[in-house]
C-alpha cells in the first residue's frame, strides 16, 4: 500500500456514507434507477412492461450502463433481503464502487508516470529549480486522495444514478489513465466510444486528449483520425444493437440527445448562463475552498508531460462545454480528476520542498493542511443539508410503513408528479405480495383512475382542494416535510447570545464531551417544511 492509505478504501467509505444519509434520488436519475429494476424484475426479453414504454421522457437514453448495473447487482441480489429497497441501495453503491476503483486507477497511473518522469529526469542529470526536487508517488497518492475525499460533488454524487456517473465517469478515467502512461491512441478510442454510448460531451475531453498529445508529439494527426473514427464506430455499432432493441425503433440514443439539445436548441428552456459560468462559478464550487484550482499553474509547470496532456484535455473540455449554454456542472464533471491532480502534484512539491522557517513557508504549509479540513466540514454540512431535498422518497417511505403497519392490501395509491421527481422509485414500492397500485398517470386518463384511488400523495395541502365521489372525503393520514431555507433568526440569536463568544463553543463541549449540540444548532439552523401529503378516502358518516 502506497501512502498512508488505501485510496480506493478511503474514496468507498467517502462515498457510501454519503449514499447512506442520502438513499433517495431524484427524477433525473429516474431512467437509469427505473430501468436497472425493470431488467432484474422483467429480464431482457419482454420489455413491454418497462417503465420507459409508459414513461419515454423527451429523448431516449442508452440501456448499455443499466445492462451492466445490473449484471453487477444480479448476483448479490440472489443473496441479500428481497426488500426492493435494499436493491436500490446495492445499484447505488456499485455505481459509487465503479466510480471509486476508476479514481484508483488514475492516480495510479499518475503515479506510474510520475516515476517514469523522474527516472528520465535523473538520467539526464536535470537540475533545474523546478526539477531538482523530485515529488514521491506516496506524496501524490495522499494529496490527491485528501482533495478528493474531502470534495462534496464528485464524492456525494458518485454512487447517483446520473448518466454522467453512470460508466461515462468511470470509462472517462480509464481512458485519462491510459493518457497518463502515454497510451494515447487507445486514450482516444475509449474516449470516443464513451462519448458515443454513454455522454456525448466526452467527445470535447477525447478531442483535448488528441491536442495535447499532438502537440507534445506523441501521435499523429492520422492517428487521431483513424482512432477517433475507431471509437466512434464501435459505439455506434454497440448502441445501435443493444439500444434500438430496448426502444423498438433504430436509435443512438447520445446523437438524438444532441440533435434535441444542442442543435434544436431544446436545453435552453432549462436555463442559460454566460461563457464564464464554468470557470468563475461551477470549478469554484466544486472545489471549495479553491486551494487545489490554484495549484494548477504550478502542478502544470511542474508536472510530467502527459499530466500537462490531460490537464490540456481537462481545461480544454471545460472551455468548449463553455460554449452551450445551457450549464450544469455535472457536464464537465470529467475534468474534476485531472485538474485535482494538477493541484495535488503542486500540493505535494510545495509541502515537501518549501522553506518551513519562513513566515511564507509556515502559511503555506497551514493553508495546505487547512484546505482538506474546510472541504471536509463543507463536505458534511451540504450532505446534511442534501438529505433534506428527497421529501418524495420520505412521502412513498412512509405510506409504506403505515400500509405495513396496519396490514393493508389490494389498494391503489395516486403519486403526484412532485412526488415521483423527489424520490419515489420503483425500488421503493413494496413487493408483489402487498398487491399496492402505485399508479403515476399523469395525463387525461387521470380522470377516469380517480374513483379507484384509495390512497393520494400530492402537495396539495388542503383536502377540500381534492376531487372526491359522493359519499366519501378525503382525510390526512401522514406529511413529509423538506428543505425549506436556512433559519437565520436563529443563527443570529444563537451566535450573538448564547455563543456570542467563540470560546463558549468550546466550554459546552467540555461539559458534554460530545458533538450533539453542533447537530442540534445544524437542526435549529435548517427551516423545514410541510411539502408532501398523504391522504386517504374514507366514506362520509
Amino acid at each position: 500500500m502506497d501512502g498512508i492509505f488505501d485510496l480506493t478504501t478511503v474514496l468507498t467509505c467517502a462515498v457510501s456514507l454519503h449514499l447512506w444519509y442520502s438513499p433517495y434520488t431524484k427524477v433525473e436519475e429516474s431512467f437509469t434507477l427505473q430501468a436497472v429494476h425493470d431488467i432484474l424484475t422483467y429480464g431482457v426479453f419482454d420489455v413491454s412492461n418497462y417503465d420507459h414504454v409508459t414513461f419515454a421522457g423527451a429523448v431516449p437514453r442508452s440501456f448499455v450502463g443499466p445492462l451492466i448495473l445490473s449484471a453487477l447487482t444480479y448476483p448479490f441480489n440472489l443473496t441479500i433481503s428481497k426488500d426492493p429497497f435494499r436493491t436500490q441501495m446495492l445499484v447505488r453503491f456499485l455505481i459509487g464502487l465503479t466510480n471509486t476503483v476508476a479514481l484508483n486507477r488514475f492516480i495510479v497511473a499518475a503515479k506510474k508516470a510520475l516515476t517514469k518522469d523522474q527516472e528520465q529526469k535523473s538520467g539526464k542529470e536535470e537540475t533545474t529549480s523546478t526539477t531538482k526536487y523530485t515529488i514521491s508517488a506516496s506524496d501524490l497518492t495522499n494529496w490527491f486522495g485528501l482533495f478528493t475525499a474531502t470534495q462534496f460533488h464528485l464524492m456525494f454524487y458518485s454512487s447517483r444514478p446520473l448518466p454522467n456517473f453512470v460508466m461515462a465517469l468511470p470509462l472517462s478515467l480509464l481512458g485519462l489513465s491510459w493518457a497518463l502512461e502515454e497510451n494515447y491512441r487507445w486514450s482516444i478510442i475509449l474516449l470516443s466510444f464513451t462519448a458515443i454510448v454513454f455522454r456525448l460531451e466526452i467527445a470535447v475531453l477525447a478531442v483535448g486528449v488528441a491536442l495535447g498529445a499532438f502537440f507534445y508529439e506523441k501521435i499523429s494527426l492520422t492517428s487521431i483520425v483513424r482512432t477517433g473514427f475507431i471509437g466512434a464506430g464501435a459505439g455506434i455499432f454497440l448502441s445501435i444493437q443493444v439500444d434500438s432493441y430496448f426502444w423498438n425503433r433504430l436509435t443512438v440514443p447520445e446523437i438524438e440527445a444532441f440533435i434535441f439539445n444542442v442543435v434544436h436548441g431544446e436545453s435552453s428552456k432549462w436555463g442559460t448562463q454566460p461563457f464564464f459560468a464554468y470557470l468563475t462559478g461551477y470549478l469554484p464550487m466544486m472545489f471549495i475552498p479553491p486551494t487545489a484550482l490554484l495549484l494548477n499553474h504550478l502542478g502544470f509547470k511542474i508536472g510530467p508531460n502527459s499530466f500537462r496532456v490531460v490537464g490540456i484535455a481537462a481545461y480544454f473540455h471545460v472551455l468548449v462545454m463553455s460554449l452551450q449554454p445551457h450549464k450544469e456542472w455535472r457536464f464537465i464533471i470529467y475534468s474534476n480528476p485531472p485538474i485535482t491532480l494538477l493541484g495535488a502534484t503542486a500540493a505535494a512539491y510545495l509541502f515537501k520542498n518549501i522553506d518551513n522557517k519562513s513566515v511564507t513557508g509556515v502559511a503555506v504549509r497551514f493553508v495546505l493542511l487547512l484546505t482538506p479540513l474546510l472541504s471536509l466540514f463543507i463536505s458534511i454540512a451540504f450532505s446534511y443539508i442534501s438529505t433534506m431535498n428527497y421529501p418524495g422518497g420520505v412521502a412513498l417511505e412512509n405510506f409504506n410503513e403505515i400500509i405495513k403497519s396496519q396490514n393493508i392490501t389490494d389498494a391503489v395509491v395516486h403519486l403526484d408528479v412532485p412526488v415521483c421527481m423527489t424520490g419515489a422509485t420503483l425500488f421503493g414500492q413494496l413487493d408483489d405480495s402487498w398487491n399496492i397500485t402505485y399508479d403515476k398517470t399523469e395525463d387525461g386518463t387521470l380522470s377516469s383512475k380517480w374513483p379507484s384511488f384509495n390512497y393520494l400523495i400530492t402537495p396539495i395541502d388542503n383536502s377540500s382542494l381534492i376531487p372526491t365521489e359522493d359519499g366519501n372525503r378525503w382525510e390526512l393520514i401522514s406529511k413529509s416535510q423538506g428543505f425549506g431555507g436556512i433559519n437565520t433568526e436563529y443563527l443570529v440569536k444563537t451566535f450573538t447570545e448564547q455563543y456570542a463568544n467563540g470560546l463558549d463553543l468550546y466550554v459546552t463541549w467540555e461539559r458534554s464531551r460530545d458533538f450533539t449540540f453542533i447537530k442540534e444548532i445544524f437542526d435549529n439552523a435548517l427551516a423545514m417544511k410541510d411539502v408532501f401529503y398523504t391522504y386517504q378516502k374514507v366514506p362520509i358518516l
